[in-house]
């Protein structure tokens, strides 16, 4: 009586004889691929977990680390039918480092795919690989969820099939079809769980390390300094002094001291500029006050223009601390007619400091184009792309904190009166950040909503001429009489 493995012997016995021998010769030098791409991987996530790179570099970085991985699978699958090495014991540790990451056991592979898959291709329900038979995908209503989830469906899901599927089809395998299906009868079946859960349990260490080191990186994403040259009070005929002074930890920052032209100065403006360029360029916003009677100084935070050092969260504080400090001491400035101005992060910066330290420090402080919180901006523009919709919240909260957040800081302005300029149009710092900014903070305050403007625009640039300079010189001079208590909201 012919039998299945006389078949199957029968089968191989004619394949050898119709393909050449070199068809079935091992090739063990393929397996040396392991150590260069398992190298590539440990080294991108070791960068990602010491180095703290920039959130577009770490991007790159686990893009590299995942083809190294994807590299080791397609090896491991070659690996495990016998292709490269000869030693059981060998084949498996390849097979782990191959499959592992994506938690699946060399010992169900070789019964998944080696037995079944390729004993049972394409034989409708019988084939772990497959979807199915039609009667199946009519009247399971789980096969045709999973249907959708495969590339080509058109569905939105589809798109991320590549990033988890294979772990997912795995543990349907192991914790489902292999305790239900006659074909995996000889499947140790403990061996794979305990491969699996030891898989696990690596990961488990690789991603607390990866989120203890990523937890904050997306800080990076608000500090964009170089140190080009864009203008100069001289180009416009005004005196200045560049100053030098030290930051609480001692680096050395940059600063201009802008007279009032001509005097006696009316107060002294104290500016801090937002995140981008440095103080040449952000110069031009503000440069029309010292021709209205207003001592301007504005300086750089580090790692802007001329300052030392690196932008870090911490350090603009720091900065903006010291800064405040060597304004007042400064021999031609009236500490006691001090106003404030900061736009974007400069205004986040400049509540910070002043409801963290002494907000008697000034008389008034204005904010244009300035937001709530430093994790609810970057929630904001994530909700505004379909892909990170629904992990906004999480995702904000894991790549920036929320440190010297003017959130924390605002019941600490009043009694100095606080003016929120902001526009509604803004597609950098949404709106909505300006009016809950204006909306949590104690009175005496003012909201100045401006229709149709971008970020900042209002008193930067040709568009609106003086009319918001006027505004803001009006709130200043009002402050300066007074206590503002009442100014209207």
């Amino acid at each position: 009586m012919t039998t299945i493995q006389d078949t199957t012997e029968h089968v191989r016995k004619r394949i050898r004889a119709d393909l050449p021998d070199k068809t079935f010769k091992r090739r063990p030098l393929r397996a040396l691929w392991f150590i260069p791409c398992s190298a590539i991987a440990i080294a991108a996530i070791a960068t990602i977990i010491s180095a703290r790179p920039a959130w577009y570099i770490a991007l790159l970085l686990g893009l590299i680390a995942g083809q190294a991985f994807a590299s080791m699978g397609f090896l491991a699958h070659e690996t495990l039918h016998g292709a490269t090495v000869s030693s059981r014991k060998l084949q498996d540790f390849l097979g782990l480092i191959g499959l592992g990451p994506v938690l699946v056991s060399p010992t169900l592979w070789r019964t998944w795919h080696n037995q079944v898959h390729h004993g049972k291709t394409n034989m409708g329900n019988a084939d772990p690989d497959s979807f199915g038979t039609m009667s199946r995908y009519i009247k399971a209503p789980s096969t045709r969820f999973v249907s959708k989830l495969a590339p080509g469906s058109g569905h939105w899901s589809s798109y991320l099939f590549f990033g988890y599927w294979f772990t997912f089809h795995g543990q349907i395998v192991l914790w489902i079809q292999a305790r239900h299906v006659r074909a995996f009868n000889r499947l140790n079946r403990r061996r794979a769980v305990a491969d699996s859960a030891l898989c696990l349990a690596i990961w488990t260490v690789v991603l607390l390390a990866v989120g203890i080191a990523g937890w904050g990186a997306g800080n990076k994403l608000f500090y964009w300094p170089n140190n080009n040259v864009y203008n100069n009070p001289a180009r416009e005929g005004l005196q200045y002094e560049e100053l030098f002074f030290p930051s609480g930890d001692g680096t050395q920052l940059v600063a201009w001291f802008i007279p009032a032209q001509p005097g006696p100065a009316a107060a002294t403006v104290f500016y801090c500029h937002g995140n981008a360029q440095n103080l040449t360029a952000h110069y031009g916003f503000v440069s029309w006050l010292p021709r209205e009677g207003y001592n301007l100084f504005l300086f750089d935070y580090r790692g802007f223009g001329k300052s030392e050092g690196e932008p870090t969260r911490e350090g603009t504080f720091a900065d903006t601390v010291a800064a405040l400090e060597y304004l007042r001491n400064h021999p031609d400035v009236d500490a006691d007619r001090i106003v404030a101005f900061g736009q974007s992060l400069g205004g986040a910066c400049l509540l910070a400091t002043l409801g963290e330290t002494d907000p008697g420090q000034v008389r008034s402080i204005a904010v244009e184009s300035t937001f709530y919180s430093y994790q609810g901006v970057l929630q904001a523009k994530a909700a505004e792309n379909p892909l990170l919709w629904l992990i906004q919240w999480p995702l904000s909260r894991w790549l920036v904190t929320d440190d010297h957040s003017p959130s924390h800081s605002l019941d600490r302005i009043p009694p100095v009166p606080l003016l929120v300029i902001h526009g509604d149009a803004d597609k950098l710092v949404p709106y909505k950040q300006g009016k809950l900014l204006y909306e949590k903070a104690g009175r005496p305050k003012r909201f100045i909503s401006i229709p149709g403007r971008t970020h900042p625009e209002a008193v930067g640039g040709s568009r609106f001429g003086t009319t918001y300079h006027k505004e803001l010189l009006n709130f200043f001079d009002d402050c300066l009489k007074d206590s503002g208590d009442n100014m209207a909201d």
